[in-house]
C-alpha cells in the first residue's frame, strides 16, 4: 500500500499512520462531490491521525467549514457540528490558537433562523456556537443571537411590542403559548445568555437591551416552567453582570426572589438540567446555583437578603446531597457544584459571626479539610516517578484543574472564617487547616508532571497567604502554631521572584499583619528569613497596592525597637550608601510625588514612628526643611481637597503626633548608637530651637486653623494637644 493510499469500506478507512498533510487535505477538499462522501471521509482520516498538531487542527475546522457552507444544504450541518465538538474536546491542550469559526457560524445562524432543521439537531448546532462562540469576538455574534432569539419569539406567535411595559399580572394565553414553544425558545436563550456572559466582548458601554425584549425576559423569569425560568434567568444574571454598574445592585435584587425559587427547584428538574446541558454544551456556570454565586460577585450586599430566607442551611443541605467523604473520586459537575457552596457561604459568612459559627459547624467544615487533604495529595502525587510513567496527561489535567477550583472554593470559606476572632481561637486552633495550607502552599506547580497551570495556581496560593495573613493577626493560637521558618522562607521565594504582583502583594500583607503587634518572637524570625532590602525594593514598586504594603511593614518594624530601627537604617545603608538622614530624603521623596492619600497616610505614620527613638531622629526630621514643608502643606491643606474626609483627618492627625514626637527631650548620649551621624546644626539638640523652627515655618497657624474647623472629636483632641505643646515651648524664654 503506498503512502497516500487510502481504502474506504462501508464508510470506514484504511490508512497507515502517516501524518496528512494540510495540502493534501486541500487537495481533497478541491474535489467536487454530490454528497456529504467527502466530508466524512475527510473527518475520519483526522480523526484516525495519531500524530494531530495545531496546523492541522486550525485547518480542519477552516476547509471542513467552507466545505460545508459551499455545499448549500448537500451535507448535513449538525453532523460537522457533533464532529467538531467533539473533536474540539479530545484537542484540548494541543492547540491554543482559535479555529476561524466566523463564516460556519454565519451559515449555522441561517439555518437556524429559517427553522429548516429538527429540534435535535439545532441544539447540536447551538452547542456548536456555544463551544466556538468566545473565539468569535465580535458584534455581528451578537447580533446574530438577537436577531434569531426575536425572530425565534416572532415563530412561536407573539410580537415583543406586547412588552413596551412590564405585564404587573400573568396571562393564562401567554403562559400557554411559551409552555408550546419553550423547547425551541430554550436553546436560543441559553446562547444569547452565553455570550452576554462573555465579558471580553461586551460591557455596558456596547450594548443596552431593547425595553420590550427585557420586560418579555423578566415576564419569563417568573414562570412556572423551569426550563423557561432558567434559561430567561442565565440570560437575565449575565446581562445584569456586564450592563451598567450603577443598576447592577438594584437589578439583581429584583431579580433575586426568582433565582432563589429556581435553585429550590433544582432538585426536582436534574433531568432537564442533565439533557439541555449535554445537548447544548452548556458551560458549568449555567447551573442555578452558579447563578447566585454571579449574583453575590457582582453585589455582594444581596448576601443579606441569603442569610434572611436562610440560605445557609439550603446550601448544607446540597452539600449533603452532594458529598459523600466514602467516594474516592468526585465528577466534575459534582466537583463545580460543591465549589459554588463553598464560594456562596463564604459570602454569607460575611454577614456576621453567627453565620461564621454556623458554617464552621455544618457539613462544609468536614468538605473543607477533607478538600485540602485531597488536593495536597493530588499534587504530592503528580511530583513522584510512577506519576511520570503512567499518567495520561488529559485526565491529570482535568483531575488537577477541578481540585485546584474545589480547593480555591474551600479557602474562600477559610478566609471568610479567619476573620472572626471568636473562630481564630477555636476552628483554627483545633483543626489541621494551617498546616496544609503551608504544605499546598510550599508545592511548585513547575515540579509536576503535567502542563503547569500557572494562573490557578497564583490565585490559589495568593489566596492561601491572604488567609495565613488573618491568622497572623491573632495574639495566641493558632499564630504560635505556624512553623514560620518554612512560612517566611517561602514568602521570601515568592518576594525574591517577583513575576506575580498578586503574590508579591499578598506576601507583603502576610508580613505586614505578623508585625503589627511587634511580636518580639515574630520580628527575630522575620530578620533571620527576610532581608529588609526586599521590603526596601518593593517600597518602590510603581504598583501603588504593592509599595503600601511595603510601607506598612516599614511603619510596623519602627514601632518596634531602637534595635530594630537602626537594623532598617542599616539595610537601607547597603542599598543606599549613604547614612540615615538619606533615609530621610527617601521619605521625602515618596511623600512629595505621591497623589495616592493612603500612601501619604502610611508615610507620615514610618515618619511618626521614627521621631519616637533616638533625638538625632529628631533633628534630622526638622533640619530637613523640604519634608516638614511638604507635611506642613498637608496640615493646612483643606477638607474637600482630599479624596476622603476620614483619611484627611487621619493624615492631619498623624502630622500632629509627628510634631509632638520631635518636640519632646531625650538623652543625647543615645545619638552615640549611631557613631557614623555628624551633627551639622547642634543647636537643635534644644526642643525649644526645634520648635521655634517649626513656628516660623507656620506650623503652629495651621494647627490653630485646623482646631477651629475639626468636626472630629478624636483629631480635634490630637491637633489641640500638638499646638498646645508647640505654642508652649516656642515661645519659651531663655
Amino acid at each position: 500500500m503506498s503512502t497516500e493510499h487510502l481504502e474506504y469500506t462501508s464508510g470506514r478507512i484504511l490508512l497507515n499512520e502517516k501524518l496528512l498533510s494540510t495540502d493534501y487535505v486541500k487537495q481533497r477538499l478541491r474535489r467536487p462531490s454530490e454528497d456529504d462522501d467527502l466530508y466524512r471521509s475527510l473527518f475520519n482520516e483526522f480523526s484516525l491521525t495519531k500524530n494531530m498538531n495545531e496546523e492541522l487542527f486550525l485547518d480542519y475546522f477552516d476547509q471542513l467549514g467552507t466545505l460545508i457552507v459551499k455545499s448549500k444544504g448537500s451535507i448535513n450541518p449538525d453532523q460537522f457540528c457533533r464532529d467538531a465538538v467533539q473533536f474540539y474536546s479530545s484537542m484540548k491542550g494541543i492547540t491554543k490558537s482559535p479555529p476561524n469559526t466566523i463564516g460556519i457560524s454565519k451559515y449555522l445562524f441561517e439555518v437556524l433562523r429559517t427553522n429548516k432543521t429538527s429540534l435535535p439537531s439545532e441544539k447540536i448546532m447551538i452547542s456548536f456556537l456555544m463551544t466556538f462562540g468566545s473565539w468569535t469576538q465580535c458584534n455581528s455574534f451578537k447580533d446574530s443571537c438577537y436577531n434569531l432569539l426575536v425572530s425565534r419569539i416572532q415563530q412561536c406567535c407573539f410580537s415583543l411590542d406586547s412588552f413596551s411595559n412590564p405585564l404587573s399580572q400573568r396571562s393564562l394565553m401567554l403562559d400557554k403559548i411559551l409552555e408550546r414553544s419553550v423547547s425551541q425558545l430554550g436553546p436560543i436563550l441559553f446562547l444569547y445568555a452565553y455570550q452576554l456572559g462573555n465579558t471580553n466582548v461586551y460591557s455596558n458601554q456596547d450594548y443596552d437591551m431593547p425595553r420590550t425584549l427585557k420586560n418579555f425576559l423578566l415576564y419569563c423569569a417568573k414562570s412556572t416552567i423551569f426550563l423557561l425560568k432558567w434559561s430567561t434567568s442565565v440570560l437575565l444574571v449575565n446581562y445584569f453582570s456586564a450592563a451598567d454598574y450603577s443598576q447592577r445592585s438594584h437589578n439583581f435584587s429584583n431579580l433575586l426572589p426568582y433565582i432563589i425559587d429556581l435553585t429550590y427547584q433544582e432538585a426536582g428538574n436534574t433531568t432537564i438540567i442533565k439533557v439541555f446541558t449535554k445537548l447544548c454544551s452548556l458551560p458549568l456556570d449555567m447551573y442555578p446555583l452558579a447563578l447566585i454565586s454571579k449574583i453575590l460577585k457582582g453585589a455582594p450586599d444581596i448576601n443579606k437578603v441569603l442569610v434572611e430566607v436562610d440560605y445557609v442551611s439550603f446550601i448544607s443541605n446540597v452539600i449533603n446531597d452532594y458529598y459523600n467523604e466514602e467516594e474516592k473520586y468526585i465528577a466534575e459537575g459534582t466537583s463545580f457544584k460543591l465549589s459554588l457552596c463553598l464560594n456562596i457561604l463564604a459570602h454569607l459568612g460575611m454577614v456576621n459571626d453567627k453565620n461564621k459559627l454556623r458554617i464552621s459547624s455544618g457539613p462544609a467544615s468536614t468538605l473543607v479539610s477533607n478538600t485540602l487533604v485531597k488536593h495536597l495529595e493530588i499534587l504530592k502525587y503528580m511530583r513522584t516517578s510512577e506519576c511520570k510513567g503512567n499518567i495520561d496527561i488529559r485526565i491529570a489535567n482535568k483531575a488537577i484543574y477541578c481540585s485546584t477550583n474545589l480547593t480555591f472554593a474551600a479557602c474562600t470559606i477559610l478566609r471568610s472564617l479567619s476573620r472572626s476572632a471568636s473562630l481564630l481561637r477555636s476552628q483554627f486552633k483545633s483543626d489541621n487547616n494551617v498546616q496544609l495550607l503551608i504544605e499546598i502552599l510550599s508545592v511548585n506547580g513547575e515540579d509536576l508532571y503535567v502542563p503547569y497551570q500557572y494562573d490557578s495556581e497564583e490565585k490559589l496560593k495568593s489566596l492561601i497567604l491572604n488567609i495565613l495573613a488573618n491568622l497572623v493577626l491573632e495574639l495566641n493560637s493558632p499564630k504560635r502554631s505556624i512553623n514560620y521558618s518554612v512560612l517566611l522562607g517561602l514568602v521570601r521565594g515568592f518576594l525574591e521572584n517577583g513575576k506575580s504582583e498578586e503574590l508579591v502583594c499578598a506576601s507583603l500583607s502576610l508580613l505586614r499583619n505578623s508585625l503589627f503587634s511587634s511580636d518580639e518572637f515574630f520580628i527575630q524570625k522575620f530578620k533571620e528569613n527576610v532581608p529588609a532590602t526586599l521590603i526596601l525594593k518593593y517600597s518602590k514598586s510603581k504598583n501603588d497596592k504593592i509599595k503600601l504594603s511595603s510601607l506598612n511593614i516599614i511603619r510596623n518594624l519602627f514601632a518596634c525597637s531602637l534595635d530594630v530601627s537602626n537594623y532598617i537604617f542599616n539595610e537601607f545603608k547597603d542599598i543606599n550608601q549613604g547614612p540615615e538622614c538619606k533615609f530621610i530624603d527617601f521619605l521625602k521623596g515618596e511623600l512629595c510625588h505621591s497623589q495616592n492619600m493612603e500612601i501619604v497616610l502610611s508615610l507620615c505614620y514610618i515618619i511618626s514612628n521614627l521621631s519616637v527613638w533616638q533625638p538625632v531622629n529628631k533633628i534630622f526630621i526638622v533640619k530637613n526643611e523640604g519634608l516638614m514643608m511638604i507635611m506642613k502643606e498637608y496640615l493646612a491643606k483643606p477638607i474637600n481637597q482630599f479624596p476622603k474626609t476620614d483619611l484627611a483627618w487621619s493624615i492631619k492627625s498623624c502630622i500632629s503626633w509627628i510634631v509632638m514626637n520631635v518636640l519632646t527631650n531625650g538623652s543625647m548620649e543615645e545619638s552615640e548608637r549611631i557613631c557614623h551621624v555628624d551633627l551639622e546644626d547642634a543647636s537643635l539638640a534644644d526642643p525649644t530651637q526645634r520648635a521655634k523652627l517649626l513656628i516660623s515655618w507656620g506650623f503652629l497657624n495651621s494647627l490653630g486653623d485646623m482646631i477651629h474647623s475639626c468636626d472630629d472629636v478624636d483629631s480635634r483632641l490630637v491637633l489641640n494637644r500638638a499646638f498646645v505643646l508647640l505654642n508652649t515651648i516656642g515661645t519659651t524664654l531663655h
